[in-house]
C-alpha cells in the first residue's frame, strides 16, 4: 500500500468535534506488509502523533510534514524493516 503526495488543509466539517485530523492514519491490524507513507503534508496543527503504525513488516515513513504543538509525528511499534526520516 502506498500513500504519497497528499495535501490536507482547512477544516473538513463545520462543527467538527475537535478530534485529531490532518494526516491522521492508524494501521494496527497485526502483520500488515509493505506500507509506504511518503511526502504527505498538512497545514493543521496537531499535538500528538498522528501517524500510528503497529505490527507492520516493511514500513517506510518519510518526507511527511504536519505542524506539531508538541510530541512527535509518528508512533511505530512492533514493526520490522522500518525506514523513517
Amino acid at each position: 500500500m502506498t500513500i504519497t503526495a497528499n495535501t490536507v488543509t482547512g477544516n473538513p466539517h463545520d462543527g467538527y468535534d475537535g478530534s485529531i485530523r490532518g494526516l491522521n492514519t492508524t494501521v494496527e491490524v497485526s502483520r500488515r506488509q509493505n506500507i509506504i507513507f511518503t511526502n504527505n503534508t498538512s497545514t493543521q496543527t496537531i499535538s500528538r502523533p498522528v501517524l500510528l503504525f503497529d505490527h507492520v513488516d516493511g514500513l517506510t515513513v518519510t518526507g511527511n510534514v504536519e505542524p506539531l504543538s508538541q510530541g512527535s509525528l509518528t508512533s511505530i511499534t512492533d514493526s520490522t524493516s522500518v525506514t523513517t526520516q
